[in-house]
């Protein structure tokens, strides 16, 4: 089953949106409050985060670049799948099970999107997951670890939070 361009378009426009201003929000509000260490760490993160960014200063073109890689990559017309092999392979199977996402670093579909497009991988929010569900359509993402899953909109702004 392909993705729709509802799907494609969501998972595009999110990606773009959270390149130029990623989330690097990886504790609750509740949890700041109770952990004041963990909360340090976090802002520290934040700040090392910040400060590579500043190294590698992304354009609106490397942007649109980027979205119009991910684009073919989603539709299917891009020829990332044929110069992978062996693990990379494997981890773009990911993929075609409706998963895009970062731990502390992208997925290899997103780093050569992103390589392509000549962004550094410092402008991806860590802790980061989309899924995309072919059987009922939508496009969800968790930004930071732990965090809610909220729907994505074509448009790449978020929705309701989504329940189990």
């Amino acid at each position: 089953m392909t993705l729709t361009k509802e799907q494609i378009d969501a998972a595009v426009n999110w990606w773009g949106r959270a390149l130029k201003a990623p989330s690097y929000n990886q504790l609750s509000p509740e949890e700041r409050a109770a952990d004041p260490d963990s909360a340090r760490q976090e802002f520290m993160g934040r700040a090392l985060v910040s400060m590579l960014r500043t190294q590698h200063p992304i354009t609106d073109e490397q942007i649109d670049t980027f979205k119009t890689e991910l684009r073919k990559v989603l539709d299917g017309t891009s020829d990332l799948q044929v110069k992978l092999s062996g693990p990379e392979l494997r981890e773009l199977a990911w993929l075609f099970d409706g998963y895009l996402g970062v731990d502390y670093g992208p997925c290899i579909t997103l780093r050569t999107c992103a390589e392509r497009a000549g962004i550094d991988d410092s402008h991806f929010p860590i802790k980061t997951g989309m899924r995309v569900n072919r059987s009922d359509g939508r496009v969800s993402v968790g930004c930071g670890y732990g965090a809610p899953w909220v729907y994505v909109n074509p448009d790449g702004s978020t929705a309701e939070l989504v329940t189990p």
